[in-house]
């Protein structure tokens, strides 16, 4: 399936909030959220023919949840190749430890 760099749509914040309160009750974890910095994400957006990135779910290897963050070409498929030096993005932050204060998207 062809991957376009308009993939995805805005939502309003109730819409938002409560797809996120919806994700917490169901996972039972106190895992919300993982910050990544635009350094990182614009490596993965500034490689030739990115036209998005990718977001898997992932467990580390001390047990913690997070994401791992690729790259992805219109053809659609992932862009990892360690031979063209193809950037791989995790480890960011999570939340709770760094969640926002106030926000509605982690209360």
């Amino acid at each position: 399936m062809p991957l376009y760099p308009t993939a995805g749509e805005e939502i309003d914040i109730k819409t938002a909030s409560t797809a996120t309160a919806r994700y917490r009750l169901e996972q039972g974890s106190t895992f919300k959220a993982q910050f990544f910095g635009t350094t990182q994400l614009m490596k993965l957006l500034n490689e030739p023919n990115c036209v998005g990135i990718r977001i898997y779910n992932a467990i580390d290897s001390l047990g913690q949840r997070g994401f791992v963050l690729v790259g992805a070409k219109s053809d659609g498929t992932d862009m990892y190749d360690a031979e063209l030096m193809q950037k791989i993005i995790a480890n960011g932050p999570d939340c709770p430890s760094t969640c926002a204060m106030g926000s509605v998207l982690n209360e």
